[in-house]
């Protein structure tokens, strides 16, 4: 009787051993085609940043009056939020100041 219960906990296990791995290498043979995409798609964007035009219509953009208020409003909510934030925003402030009080030598 141990015997059979043993041989069917053994069984069992190596049954759901080989159902993990095969479910493991499936899932893996899926994440690599979204992995490829997901680069292709980071160098897309790499390179349309880096053109002249794009380059010019974003400055543009950031001179509208309407996306300096939103902006704005934006890093507002982010620090009131967020302590840390606030923080990282203060000491940027005064290492900003710091460098345009600083003499050239």
């Amino acid at each position: 009787m141990k015997s059979k219960i043993t041989g069917w906990i053994v069984g069992g296990l190596i049954t759901v051993s080989v159902l993990g791995v095969t479910y493991g290498v499936s899932n893996a043979a899926k994440a690599e085609p979204a992995q490829n995409t997901m680069i292709q798609h980071e160098q897309m964007n790499s390179d349309m940043m880096n053109s002249k035009d794009m380059q010019k219509q974003c400055g543009e953009m950031m001179k509208s009056s309407e996306m300096q208020k939103n902006m704005k409003d934006m890093m507002k909510q982010m620090i009131s939020k967020d302590p840390e934030m606030k923080q990282i925003m203060i000491d940027m402030m005064k290492s900003a100041d710091d460098n345009s009080t600083r003499k050239p030598e």
